[in-house]
């Protein structure tokens, strides 16, 4: 490939690389499975189920529940300082083990929470369902505000991310419920829904395929 060349060093191949206009760029996460046919009838028979639910005479109340995970190594990855300063922050020595909490919301905010070390399994989120006897914006205003604490031990994460759970309202929750139910009538329609990652770098939906991105 190189002419017989035994080895080239890195800031060669840098040099070759930017003579063609190519850097390093940060890694934008798009899930594109979200709108393969799989996903679309499943997310169109569960809008089915719920207006079903909605229509009977007896009223039902709907649970929303995902996971999030956190660490004490996970901080804000930017910040602001005077021009010519840098932005710093204080962080632990170490990483820590990786905290998984399982929340639930409502329309009446956020009716259960529990934390585990490691990750979550079917077993633990089972046992999760059994205590209670919603939705990724909950968790996104969730990690901001457990971020906020600045926790740097294990067990002030802990504290920070069920005080967290605190600050989350009633009326946050109805919010993120309405949005997400804003959704049903594309959902019905059997459309794909595209997050902005997704409309900001590929406008054009053919390019929107898994065969397309090459990660080295």
């Amino acid at each position: 490939m190189f002419n017989n060349v035994g080895s080239i060093s890195l800031p060669t191949i840098a040099r070759i690389l930017k003579r063609h206009q190519v850097s390093i760029k940060q890694l934008n996460c798009v899930p594109f499975e979200r709108n393969a046919d799989r996903v679309k009838q499943m997310r169109t028979e569960y809008v089915q189920r719920v207006m079903e639910l909605d229509a009977e005479y007896d009223h039902h109340k709907f649970i929303y529940l995902d996971e999030a995970g956190f660490n004490l190594a996970k901080t804000s990855r930017r910040g602001r300082n005077f021009i010519g300063q840098r932005a710093t922050i204080q962080v632990p020595g170490q990483r820590g083990a990786n905290i998984t909490m399982c929340a639930a919301i409502s329309e009446d905010g956020v009716v259960g929470r529990r934390p585990h070390i490691g990750p979550y399994n079917a077993a633990l989120l089972v046992t999760f369902l059994d205590e209670l006897d919603q939705t990724e914006e909950f968790f996104s205003a969730w990690r901001w505000k457990v971020h906020d604490r600045h926790p740097h031990e294990q067990v002030t994460l802990l504290q920070a991310m069920d005080d967290a759970c605190n600050d989350i309202t009633a009326d946050q929750c109805q919010a993120w419920i309405r949005y997400a139910r804003r959704f049903f009538p594309r959902c019905l329609a059997n459309q794909n829904i595209h997050c902005d990652v997704d409309e900001n770098l590929w406008p054009n939906p053919q390019h929107r395929v898994d065969d397309n991105v090459e990660v080295q």
